[in-house]
């Protein structure tokens, strides 16, 4: 299956990639996630993900990738959960950044991001109760408004958490933008310092997902930015 890469990121013992089906004739067909049998919090092991030679994906790389044909394990609400089979991925094209007609191409255009916004006490997680029953789609690529990315001090003053705020429709949405490794660092050095945002004029594509269950919740999960 030919997919195009719209979500990746370090994610604990291994990554979490998500991207739509490109089909033979070059439209864009359903949201997948692939993940590695017998790992945790559905990702894909380094090793499965490799290109021949040895390089990773990038965003909005185009990906010849072998997947079972049955629905991986994973929270009931994530229906695009699907195991990989262990051969070498192979880049077979990208879109550029600057091709806007083809990133628009791939857009998804929901109502809501899953529940709507005047039930949304907490904007950046949703009741895993209503994610598990009213939730079929876990991934949405949507163009916001407003888009600005920022730092802020993690924890007790330690460390630092990136942030991602935008308005999509009615909502406005603040959401911890949980990347590691290369990515976080290649992101920490684009943002200003502490009190201020890189912001975005333009509407913007960010692809927000629903992770997995923690303490009673689904978080939303900003997980690509474009500031074309």
């Amino acid at each position: 299956m030919k997919i195009v890469v719209l979500a990746i990121s370090k994610k604990l013992n291994g990554y979490c990639v998500a991207g739509k089906e490109i089909r033979g004739d070059g439209s864009a067909g359903h949201w997948v996630r692939p993940i590695t049998r017998h790992r945790e919090h559905g990702v894909v092991w380094l090793n499965d993900m490799k290109y021949p030679d040895g390089s990773l994906p990038r965003l909005l790389d185009i990906v010849e990738i072998a997947l079972e044909p049955d629905r991986a394990d994973g929270p009931a609400y994530q229906t695009e959960n699907r195991w990989v089979l262990r051969r070498p991925w192979t880049k077979v094209g990208a879109i550029e950044k600057g091709q806007v007609d083809r990133i628009a191409k791939l857009e998804d255009s929901p109502e809501h991001l899953w529940i709507p916004p005047a039930a949304d006490q907490k904007n950046d997680r949703i009741s895993l109760s209503i994610a598990e029953k009213q939730v079929t789609s876990s991934l949405w690529l949507v163009r916001a408004a407003g888009l600005a990315a920022f730092r802020e001090p993690g924890f007790n003053g330690r460390g630092i958490n990136l942030r991602v705020s935008f308005r999509y429709f009615a909502g406005s949405f603040r959401l911890k933008w949980t990347i590691q490794g290369r990515l976080r660092d290649e992101s920490l050095a684009l943002l200003p310092p502490f009190g201020e945002a890189m912001v975005s004029d333009q509407p913007a594509w960010v692809c927000v997902s629903l992770g997995e269950p923690y303490r009673g919740d689904a978080y939303r999960l900003p997980a690509y930015r474009d500031w074309e």
